[in-house]
């Protein structure tokens, strides 16, 4: 269900905003359907555009532009405190994966893989109630109350 919902989101990126010769900015606005049909439809510079608005990586052949793109609008619907899983820095990355058990092998595995493994994981457990979200947020606390008796 939440692939499904993660699927049919529509996303509209402000691009950076620029100055024009007469000291007025203009912001360029890109619209995303992150539809798999949709982004099939898209051009690379289209695929490009929408990427380099959201500051994610605008390499790679289009498969690889489409699968970020889809990776980032599903990273909106399960953030890691707030923040989409697309944005982690490396090491944040790495615990997020191991903190659930997952591989975080960056020799084995390329970066979009190793998110796409981590936002199933965060789909599944939002499915699942979120309990190992909550014990990864706070991973000294067993989730138990241990209030001392008088």
């Amino acid at each position: 269900a939440a692939a499904a919902a993660a699927a049919a989101v529509t996303h509209t990126y402000a691009a950076a905003t620029s100055q024009n010769g007469g000291g007025a900015s203009t912001a360029r606005i890109v619209s995303c359907n992150t539809s798999d049909e949709m982004l099939s439809e898209q051009t690379i510079p289209k695929l490009q555009a929408s990427l380099e608005a959201i500051g994610l990586p605008v390499s790679g052949n289009k498969a690889k532009l489409v699968q970020r793109l889809r990776l980032h609008a599903e990273g909106e619907l399960c953030k890691i405190e707030g923040q989409n899983p697309i944005y982690l820095k490396t090491g944040n990355l790495k615990k997020a994966l191991a903190s659930r058990g997952l591989s975080c092998d960056m020799r084995l595995q390329q970066r979009d893989e190793l998110l796409a493994a981590l936002i199933t994981a965060l789909r599944s457990e939002a499915d699942s109630g979120g309990d190992k979200a909550a014990n990864a947020a706070n991973p000294g606390d067993d989730g138990s109350d241990n209030m001392a008796s008088s």
